[in-house]
């Protein structure tokens, strides 16, 4: 990263880390070594929330106030969610893999559907 790092997150053999340059980490811990930097469709902005989902989805939020799902097969965002005016601050994925939360700056909660990206 060029940036501060402001989140991490770990599931099964990823660690990914969020950083204030709009970029998130990815690192193998099994072989230990950078697995190399992902970018938000549209920039983004500073990547301030992580939250795993077992090991195959990764949600990402920042400064844009957009949520990101992740497949970690591939590391492809799949879904883009909008609905906050001001940066993430924070993500939980619900156990079923089907709900998630997000709470921004603004002071606002928001109970994401993740089968409807609404």
């Amino acid at each position: 990263h060029d940036g501060c790092i402001r989140a991490a997150a770990a599931a099964a053999d990823h660690l990914v880390t969020g950083s204030t340059d709009n970029t998130l980490g990815v690192y193998n811990l099994r072989k230990r070594r950078a697995h190399g930097s992902l970018l938000q469709e549209g920039g983004g902005g500073a990547v301030s929330a992580l939250s795993f989902y077992g090991g195959t989805h990764l949600l990402s939020g920042g400064g844009d106030g957009d949520v990101c799902i992740w497949r970690t097969s591939d590391w492809e965002c799949l879904l883009r969610m909008k609905g906050h005016s001001a940066p993430i601050e924070a993500l939980a994925v619900h156990p079923s893999g089907r709900l998630a939360l997000s709470v921004c700056a603004g002071r606002k909660l928001r109970l994401w559907n993740l089968q409807t990206g609404k």
